[in-house]
């Protein structure tokens, strides 16, 4: 099972190509890869799903890898402060990138 908990955040990257397919426009019909803008939202809810399990996944088993009551309570907060400035990061990031590409 910890294997599986290491290599499910690795398999997600198969997202990247299929939202970045979605973007692509075929030259000779014009038209996008997918006809539907649902599924990008399909694609979207399994990124958010896949994301919210590896998350919870790692926070459950990272504290149990470390010995010592003491020390599996500092691990779990600093789980908890690095979801924190990653989150926060990136929502910054996602304005700053938005507010160059627009």
């Amino acid at each position: 099972s910890e294997q599986i908990v290491l290599l499910a955040p690795w398999l997600r990257i198969i997202f990247v190509p299929l939202l970045l397919l979605g973007k692509y426009k075929d030259s000779d019909s014009g038209h996008h890869v997918y006809s539907s803008p649902y599924v990008f939202l399909i694609f979207m809810f399994a990124l958010a799903v896949s994301s919210g399990l590896c998350n919870t996944w790692l926070l459950m088993t990272a504290p149990q890898r470390v010995e010592g009551t003491a020390k599996r309570e500092t691990v779990g907060a600093m789980i908890g402060l690095f979801l924190v400035l990653g989150i926060s990061t990136g929502s910054i990031v996602s304005f700053a990138w938005r507010s160059l590409v627009v």
